[in-house]
């Protein structure tokens, strides 16, 4: 059972690298929304769903550890019927849906659960660490994206034929159409 629980801390420092890594990124994503540089955001969006997708796996991992060491660590409440099996071939009792890290955390023993605490604590950080970057990067976008409406109706209106406006104060579907020619040649 040792090597399952350092096996649970190895996959939870990874977790922690892992939002730690897609921190980072996110930071970049954010600069280069600021600074205009789509290819850079084309890219830093690649290496964060590659980054997501490592998390994933992550996730899976945790939950399945979590799952047997609640079956070793875990008592079983008395007087209560275990629900049947899961589809999947794993067995019931506590491992239900309900089993989290904290709560798992709670029946190891000293010193695997402090240090198990220790690290849901820095995860659970990271976590919310990520979160907050992630609003961020969600304003800042959504302030692009109303800037470049805004470009786009001003320069709808100064080429449409009239200047006329339709209903709601927006130029009419048909001024948006725009001719060009290529007059070098």
């Amino acid at each position: 059972m040792d090597k399952m629980l350092r096996e649970l801390e190895r996959v939870l420092e990874a977790e922690i690298g892992a939002h730690e890594a897609l921190e980072k990124l996110l930071a970049g994503k954010l600069e280069a929304v600021r600074q205009s540089r789509s290819g850079e955001v084309e890219a830093l969006c690649g290496q964060e769903n590659h980054e997501l997708q490592r998390l994933a796996e992550l996730a899976k991992q945790r939950i399945e550890l979590v799952g047997i060491l609640a079956e070793r660590f875990v008592p079983q409440t008395a007087g209560s019927c275990p629900p049947p099996p899961s589809e999947e071939g794993g067995a019931g009792g506590n491992v239900s849906g309900a089993m989290t890290l904290g709560k798992l955390a709670k029946h190891l023993p000293q010193p695997q659960r402090q240090r198990v605490q220790e690290l849901r604590d820095r995860l659970a950080s990271r976590m919310q660490q990520v979160r907050r970057r992630t609003g961020t990067l969600r304003r800042a976008s959504q302030a692009l994206l109303r800037h470049m409406h805004g470009v786009m109706q001003t320069v709808a209106g100064a080429l449409s034929e009239g200047g006329m406006y339709g209903r709601g104060g927006r130029a009419p579907g048909a001024a948006l159409a725009v001719s060009t020619f290529n007059a070098t040649g």
